[in-house]
C-alpha cells in the first residue's frame, strides 16, 4: 500500500461526533482497548502515558476507565479535541511531533500512537527516531 501524499484533515475532521455519541461509543470500546492494550500498560497508574494522536479520546477513555490518572492526548485537529474535552479526557490541539519535544527525556513511560503512523510522512529513520522516549528510568512504569 502506498503512502498517501497528504494528510487529509477535511475527511479527520469528519470523524468528530457530538460527545454523547462518543460516550456511548468509548463505553462499548472501552473493554476492547483494555485487552488489546493490556500487554504494554505500565503496573503503576500513575506512570506518565501518551496518545498521540488522541482524535476524540478511544485510548485516553480506556486508560482512564483502567485507573490511569497521568494521562495526555494531543491531536492537531480541534473539533476532535473538542470532543475528548467534552468527556472530560485530558486533550489539547497540538502538533504530535511538538508534544513529544517538549517532554522531558525519560518522562513518559508510554506512547501509545494508533492509526497514526502509517498514515504519517516519515521520510527519514531520524524522523522516526524523534519521538523515542527514554523511559528505562522509571520505576514501576
Amino acid at each position: 500500500m502506498s503512502e498517501p501524499e497528504t494528510f487529509d484533515a477535511e475527511a479527520y475532521a469528519l470523524r468528530a461526533v457530538d460527545a454523547a455519541t462518543q460516550r456511548d461509543t468509548l463505553v462499548r470500546l472501552s473493554p476492547w482497548y483494555a485487552e488489546f492494550l493490556k500487554a504494554w500498560l505500565p503496573a503503576a497508574k500513575d506512570c506518565r502515558i501518551l496518545d498521540l494522536p488522541c482524535g476524540a479520546g478511544n485510548i485516553l477513555f480506556a486508560l482512564k476507565e483502567l485507573g490511569y490518572t497521568n494521562v495526555r492526548g494531543v491531536d492537531l485537529d480541534p473539533g476532535q479535541v473538542q470532543v475528548a474535552r467534552q468527556l472530560e479526557l485530558p486533550a489539547e490541539a497540538a502538533d504530535v511531533f511538538e508534544a513529544i519535544s517538549q517532554e522531558g527525556d525519560g518522562s513518559v513511560a508510554r506512547i501509545f500512537s494508533l492509526d497514526f503512523l502509517e498514515t504519517s510522512r516519515w521520510n527519514a529513520p531520524s524522523t522516526s527516531a524523534a519521538i523515542a522516549v527514554d523511559c528505562s528510568s522509571l520505576e514501576g512504569c
